[in-house]
């Protein structure tokens, strides 16, 4: 069998690193330094690899690899090293079998050959609810439509796949941040809730709403109690 291939078409496993046992981590660290994160972006990584100059890769796998911090240096490999002719942001419930809104899609192919001033094609379906929904757009070329050269995700830190950001959006993210010239800092907070808070049925009826600026001992405060699941607590 060749060592190089002028197609390399795959669907790689999913696996993120925590489920990774130690034999496969330090395989993965070892060997596919940029694509540690999950098992498929390994299989991106080895994907490049096995292909010739000039030639093509074409996956379809989670889209996680697009936007998180966690796969910036994959991102980085491809956006530096590759060129992305074409992709097909799948979004949830993108395989019929799966029916399953965590599992993201993408679909792309790419040119294992320097970006330059190439201008890729872009194509969002996430709007559509289900895989056969979203057959049927593609086909008759209903998806959100986009055409950039790679550059444009250099504009915002971490370099996101983010294809249908606005020029006006993209214009926002050249000022520094404000952590830049801002400390961040908790709110109200005591350090110590159950020394220094009090609920109402706790403090004696004379430290009112009224009373409670001019006695000076209690204060009124919001606190949002225990915490409960998507509450917000």
């Amino acid at each position: 069998l060749a060592r190089k291939y002028d197609a390399v078409v795959a669907n790689p496993p999913y696996m993120g690193s925590g489920g990774f046992d130690d034999c496969l981590k330090l395989y993965v660290e070892t060997n596919y330094q940029e694509g540690k994160s999950d098992l498929y972006a390994a299989f991106m990584q080895k994907s490049i690899l096995l292909t010739k100059q000039d030639k093509f890769i074409s996956t379809v796998n989670q889209s996680s690899w697009m936007f998180l911090e966690s796969y910036h240096a994959i991102r980085h490999l491809i956006l530096v090293g590759q060129r992305i002719e074409s992709l097909i942001h799948l979004g949830a419930n993108a395989f019929p079998e799966l029916n399953s809104k965590v599992m993201q899609g993408v679909a792309f192919s790419l040119r294992n050959s320097l970006p330059g001033n190439f201008i890729g094609t872009y194509i969002g379906l996430l709007e559509f609810p289900d895989a056969s929904s979203k057959k049927t757009a593609f086909e008759a070329g209903r998806g959100a439509k986009y055409y950039l050269q790679h550059a444009i995700f250099s504009t915002i830190s971490g370099s996101p796949i983010s294809y249908w950001v606005s020029n006006n959006l993209r214009e926002a993210f050249k000022y520094k941040s404000l952590g830049l010239n801002y400390s961040i800092m908790n709110g109200v907070q005591t350090s110590n809730n159950d020394r220094f808070l009090r609920s109402w049925y706790e403090v004696e009826s004379r430290y009112s709403m009224q009373k409670v600026l001019l006695e000076k001992k209690w204060y009124a405060y919001n606190k949002g109690g225990e915490y409960r699941k998507w509450y917000g607590n």
